[in-house]
């Protein structure tokens, strides 16, 4: 038997590839295939991708609901007067702009979401601006009712608009927070 044959024995060639300065050994078998180091990476976290996900589903909710509020606002300013509320041409106004100031900041809300989704972090601005304008229309909104609904009587005209003040505050804060968890979790996958 002669030594030229391939044995499980035999050591395999190497390779070697020199450069000035690197220099890469590339060890392996020309015939079965040479082996590279393997390069671990860090993989992105899935936060930005759910907390998409979550201002996605917020925003269509908001949509609709602005929506259904926009097709109905003649039939609430009809119940306002049945109960015996006096609706004043400010709150009539109001009635008609805030379906349209919910619509657009919802989808500008879901656009956001769709751009955090792919870990884009200037959407976090964008929504945390939609929830600003959301925010201000809210507070605007409970002034405005609290004044029409209590018709003078300041005491409970401060109750009603301090009811929902704090509810159009949690309402966003809840909103402003589910956009910033990816921000705050680990903001180095956002680009």
């Amino acid at each position: 038997m002669d030594g030229t044959g391939n044995s499980p024995f035999d050591k395999p060639p190497t390779a070697q590839i020199t450069d000035n300065p690197p220099t890469a050994h590339i060890s392996g078998n020309p015939v079965s295939g040479f082996t590279a180091p393997y390069v671990i990476g860090r993989s992105k976290s899935s936060g930005p991708k759910i907390f998409g996900v979550i201002a996605i589903i917020i925003a269509i909710f908001g949509t609709l609901y602005n929506f259904y509020f926009l097709l109905s606002i003649e039939s609430t300013l009809d119940n306002y007067e049945k109960v015996g509320i006096d609706v004043s041409s400010y709150m009539s106004i109001w009635t008609y702009i805030t379906p349209f100031i919910g619509i657009i900041s919802s989808i500008i809300f879901g656009y956001a979401g769709l751009q955090l989704y792919n870990y884009q972090k200037k959407s976090i601005f964008i929504a945390l601006a939609t929830v600003g304008i959301s925010l201000a229309s809210g507070i605007i909104g409970s002034v405005i009712m609290a004044d029409s609904l209590t018709q003078g009587n300041d005491e409970l005209g401060g109750i009603f608009a301090g009811v929902g003040i704090v509810t159009t505050i949690v309402w966003n804060s809840c909103c402003g927070f589910a956009i910033l968890m990816p921000l705050l979790i680990n903001g180095e996958d956002l680009e």
